[in-house]
């Protein structure tokens, strides 16, 4: 097996603790993914398969296993630093000491979560991602998942090679997975993602607004959720390898649509598409905190290439999704994410308000129909 090359550090780091080697990083990365893997197989029990509602679960038992794998190489690390001499904190490596506060948070958070369960029951929909014993696993995970990253963070390398550059990318999509988990709600990658097609059986005004609101504020949060770890902790700490975005956002994208038995597939396209303008903006520009215009202008492009394969007048949400017409030469996409501007005068199956403020229905507008158990409980993340 090839090595794994490593980035330029010294055996002991500014503080006379021990570093870690990039081998090292990647296993530690690898075995935080079965943490990641766990918690999607879960959140797909939740969403799909209800009945399966207790603690005691198959994705629960790969959540947990994984952790317990990743907590003893953690304290393996230690150990093997003890072995060479190293006492106290001097024997914990660089960047693994909040992985090792994550470890007993999570499995404080682990412990916390039987009783909760026991005490209150099974959470569902939101509850389930916002419970007080689900956010401290939340806050013990990210901890976890970014200790290769604040390991590397801890070398001189400023442009390493992708394999050498592998865990900490790893560890940034683990950790950003983590994150958009708990906004699915607002995930325009999942089942609930707000789509023309279900603005068509929504009758007030009211609600039509809600609902746009809803599409606009999961764009602006997925926005925030995918850039900021990419520009402001990965970009201006190195010059990332090629491939970096399109990895972090595709990884992303796939594995919230995988929680809703990809529901809304064509939309993962979206990411992979920001993802290559992203790296190509970032090899072309070189931004980072000495070009400042540079690191803007990603900023500003990067959100438009995800976004504009579903908005109503691009032609790639064209291609993937065909389109109709909704007036005025606008033309709505009705899978894509809704835009309020893109539709007016309202098309069949959305309301217009009469002279006396009431909304009228569109006489051609499909009949609501009464929805499943399981379309309520995903619609309601």
């Amino acid at each position: 097996m090839a090595s794994v090359p490593r980035l330029d550090r010294t055996t002991i780091g500014p503080t006379g603790r021990p570093c870690s080697t990039s081998r090292t990083d990647l296993v530690t990365i690898l075995l935080r993914m079965w943490v990641v893997l766990g918690l999607v197989a879960g959140g797909n029990t939740h969403v799909n398969t209800p009945q399966r509602e207790t603690f005691f679960t198959p994705s629960h038992a790969v959540l947990y296993s994984g952790y317990l794998s990743a907590a003893g190489w953690l304290g393996w690390q230690v150990l093997q630093q003890r072995r060479r001499g190293h006492q106290g904190l001097a024997a914990v490596p660089v960047g693994y000491g909040l992985g090792l506060v994550g470890a007993v948070l999570f499995g404080l958070g682990g412990l916390a979560d039987l009783a909760w369960h026991a005490l209150f029951g099974i959470e569902t929909d939101i509850d389930a991602l916002l419970s007080p014993s689900h956010l401290v696993l939340f806050v013990g995970a990210a901890l976890i998942l970014t200790t290769p990253w604040r390991a590397a963070a801890s070398a001189a390398e400023e442009a390493p090679g992708f394999r050498a550059f592998l865990p900490v990318l790893v560890s940034a999509t683990a950790t950003v997975m983590f994150v958009a988990f708990f906004a699915l709600y607002l995930s325009p990658f999942t089942a609930a993602a707000s789509t023309m097609a279900r603005a068509a059986g929504l009758v007030t005004h009211q609600q039509q607004v809600l609902f746009w609101s809803r599409g606009i504020a999961g764009i602006l949060v997925t926005t925030a959720v995918l850039l900021v770890p990419l520009l402001l902790l990965l970009v201006r700490r190195w010059r990332v390898p090629s491939g970096t975005a399109t990895i972090l956002f595709t990884t992303v994208a796939v594995l919230s649509s995988a929680i809703f038995d990809f529901e809304q597939g064509a939309f993962i396209l979206a990411a992979p598409i920001g993802g290559l303008l992203a790296d190509l903006l970032i090899n072309r520009l070189r931004p980072s905190t000495t070009r400042p215009l540079a690191l803007w202008t990603v900023a500003a492009a990067v959100p438009a290439a995800v976004w504009d394969p579903t908005s109503p007048s691009s032609p790639v949400g064209t291609a993937l999704h065909g389109r109709r017409s909704c007036g005025r030469a606008a033309w709505c996409c009705p899978a894509s994410p809704v835009w309020p501007s893109g539709c007016w005068p309202p098309h069949p199956g959305s309301t217009a308000t009469s002279p006396n403020g009431q909304p009228e229905v569109d006489a051609t507008a499909p009949t609501p129909t009464a929805l499943t158990d399981l379309e309520r409980r995903r619609l309601s993340w």
